[in-house]
């Protein structure tokens, strides 16, 4: 449940796999999306900087509980590190955290 949040399906749909990143120039996709935060690049998308530590905490439990699954490069990885170290897990983001230990039996280390 870690890396399960609820989200607009329009976003979602518009996302689809694209990976998530720090954009390399202007967004340029999706500009009617824009509202939501998640800037739309050529190859990357981008969320809203209040959430770039959320978004990273999920990917990196994924990494480390499913090596074999989600397996992210070292310059994912670092920028992924970068955004965790900026914007650190909040008292909400904590309290979900205790609620999927107890439900699912583990926590995201990288939230506690």
């Amino acid at each position: 449940m870690h890396n399960l949040f609820p989200e607009i399906g329009d976003v979602n749909g518009a996302r689809g796999d694209t990976p998530m990143g720090v954009l390399d120039g202007p967004a340029s996709r999706h500009p009617e999306l824009a509202s939501c935060g998640l800037r739309f690049g050529t190859s990357v998308v981008e969320p809203r900087d209040a959430v770039h530590g959320d978004v990273a905490r999920a990917y990196l439990y994924m990494s480390g509980a499913y090596p074999d699954a989600v397996r992210l490069d070292e310059t994912t990885r670092t920028t992924f590190e970068r955004w965790h170290a900026a914007d650190p897990p909040d008292e909400l983001e904590q309290i979900r955290n205790r609620m999927i230990r107890a439900e699912q039996g583990n926590g995201n280390p990288w939230i506690e």
